[in-house]
């Protein structure tokens, strides 16, 4: 289980390619930028699961369905 804030961070290398398939070709974006993404993305990723949890414990289900996610 992750204990540090920063265990919960998307890889870098992901963001970055993320952010390369997203935007323009010879678009430039600082570590500062890809590291503020990357925590973005995971809060982000953390609320969603929270929120499609509580849709999943409202149905009075342990598992998480793809349904789930997008009522969430």
């Amino acid at each position: 289980m992750a204990e540090k804030p920063e265990d919960f961070n998307l890889p870098l290398s992901v963001i970055t390619k993320l952010i390369k398939d997203a935007l323009p070709e010879n678009s430039t974006v600082s570590k500062d930028a890809r590291q503020a993404l990357s925590k973005a993305t995971s809060f982000f990723i953390l609320y969603l699961t929270s929120c499609a949890n509580n849709v999943a414990t409202e149905n009075e289900r342990m598992d998480l369905t793809e349904q789930d996610v997008c009522d969430a």
